[in-house]
């Protein structure tokens, strides 16, 4: 059985735009899965609502993190990675592909590179920054 929702369009006349912020970071598992949720908002509320995009930089340095994952591990933290990958994507059932991401694993340092291109986007217009941002999680 489908199930299907209707969405109501609620009056906003009169009433200021509500401003929501998001914190985000283009590697980020988790706010690639709020995705959806962002964009319902935005449907829901087209005329109420605006929506603030705020890089969190996750990791300066990737290093000292992949070092606790492999004490933590057991040396294994590559399997425990994937793992974690899997999970978040069963959970929020967005397209990912774990795999894919694990072969670059080495070679990644930061998120902060791809949170200053997501920002030098949208200075060219925030929908510019926010279909940059969407790419970048999509590759």
């Amino acid at each position: 059985m489908i199930e299907t929702e209707v969405l109501v369009q609620v009056p906003t006349t009169g009433v200021g735009k509500l401003r929501l912020v998001e914190y985000t970071d283009p590697y980020s598992i988790w706010c690639w899965g709020c995705e959806p949720l962002i964009r319902r908002v935005e449907q829901v509320y087209p005329d109420g609502v605006e929506i603030e995009i705020r890089m969190g930089g996750l990791f300066e340095d990737f290093g000292p993190m992949r070092e606790q994952f492999a004490r933590m591990s057991g040396g294994q933290w590559k399997e425990s990675v994937l793992a974690f990958m899997n999970a978040v994507a069963e959970h929020h059932q967005m397209p990912m592909d774990p795999l894919a991401m694990m072969e670059t694993i080495e070679d990644f340092k930061s998120t902060w590179p791809a949170c200053v291109a997501v920002k030098a986007a949208e200075r060219q217009g925030i929908p510019v920054g926010r279909k940059y941002l969407r790419r970048l999680r999509e590759a």
